[in-house]
Order: C-alpha cells, then structure tokens, then sequence
C-alpha cells in the first residue's frame, strides 16, 4: 500500500526522511494546484535549485560556494545539476538572474544599473553585456521598446 504524503510525514522515522516527506508534500500540492507535473531532482539538486532561486542576488554565489554549503564536491555537483536539470550551473544562475532583472525592468523605475546589482551582476558592464547576449537588447532598450507600455 502506497502512503500519501501527508500521511508518510507522520510515520517518518529520522531527520532526512521527514524532510523528504515535507518536500514531497509541498511539491505534490503544488502540483495539483497548478496542473502540472514537478521535476523529479534528486534532494541535492532540488536543494540547490531552491538556493539559488532564494539567493541569485549574491554576487559571490558559485557552484564551489554551493557544493560547499550542501558538503560536496563542486565538480560532482555540477555534472549532477546538469544531468538533471539539463543546464549548466552557472547557465541556470544567469538566466535566472536575467529573468529577475526583467520583472524589474518591467515593474520599477530603478535605474538599469541598481538593477544589475540587485540581481547579483557585480559590475554594470557585466550585466548589460550578459543581458544583451541573452536577449538580444540592451536593458534600456528593452524598457523602453519591449515591455508594455499600454495604459
């Protein structure tokens, strides 16, 4: 007979399988309440996707200083992020951090340069050089062409 999630939280039997059993819970109602189905990561990928999704505006947040938080190897943690996510660490870290800076491009008035920072890019070049690449527009450009304007 296969538990629920709810219900395997209550027979759990040390620290790392209620975790589990807590993630699992959480992930199965969401799941449900949007219709779709999670990512099945293993529980050192699932924790490192939460981290950097918590903490992308770090300028110093690397896959070292993460395998260091979660007591791995950095170079085993990054062919694990790989295989399972299918991007490379710092792809996936970047596109988030382009993907942030766009909902506040598209929500404030900050400048493109606070922008930048908030979001985890060390230097202004560096954010608006990685920001073009991967859009294809600059961050004024993209402001003031590409988000909507209508009233």
């Amino acid at each position: 007979m296969r538990l629920s999630a709810h219900s395997s939280i209550y027979r759990t039997v040390s620290i790392d399988t209620l975790r589990d059993s807590v993630i699992l819970f959480f992930e199965t109602r969401w799941s449900k309440q949007k219709h779709t189905i999670l990512p099945t990561y293993s529980h050192a990928i699932r924790f490192a996707v939460r981290y950097l999704n918590e903490n992308y505006q770090e300028q110093s947040l690397s896959l070292k200083t993460l395998a260091n938080t979660l007591h791995l190897n950095a170079a085993y943690l990054g062919r694990q992020f790989k295989s399972e996510t299918g991007a490379f660490f710092t792809a996936y870290l970047t596109e988030l951090r382009i993907q942030k800076s766009i909902e506040l491009l598209q929500t404030t008035t900050l400048k493109t340069s606070t922008i930048g920072e908030l979001v985890g890019f060390s230097t202004e070049s560096h954010f608006f050089t990685t920001f073009k690449k991967t859009t294809g527009h600059s961050p004024s450009y993209y402001r003031k062409n590409l988000v909507d304007s209508t009233p």
